[in-house]
């Protein structure tokens, strides 16, 4: 009975951190529902804030999160697959971009989401 125990409480942990681990990398998670889509595509995409606020640069294709950061009003954030790229008014803030994926730049303004 004493060796049931000891080897069912590191299964539980291990099943337990699967859990949790798998509901944590969901890259969609991490962009609030109130986020627009300013630009999608596969190929250069620009886009250039109204309002002080954030972006996401999501791969639709390989599901994950290029970049995200805030954005100032009047910057433009460019998305270039070719150069495997992501700018901010021209400064290279990620270059791991997939070339052939499909982007997609969401946006929230600091005035929808003061937090």
């Amino acid at each position: 009975m004493i060796y049931t125990r000891s080897f069912s409480w590191p299964i539980a942990t291990v099943l337990a951190l699967a859990i949790f681990t798998s509901c944590a990398s969901d890259p969609m998670s991490n962009i609030p529902p109130n986020a627009t889509i300013a630009s999608s595509g596969n190929d250069q995409l620009t886009y250039t804030a109204p309002t002080y606020g954030r972006i996401w640069v999501y791969d639709v294709t390989n599901d994950r999160i290029d970049y995200s950061g805030p954005l100032r009003a009047n910057e433009a954030v460019t998305v270039d697959p070719k150069n495997n790229t992501v700018t901010i008014n021209g400064r290279i803030v990620s270059d791991t971009l997939v070339q052939g994926a499909q982007h997609r730049v969401y946006f929230v303004s600091a005035l929808d989401n003061p937090s």
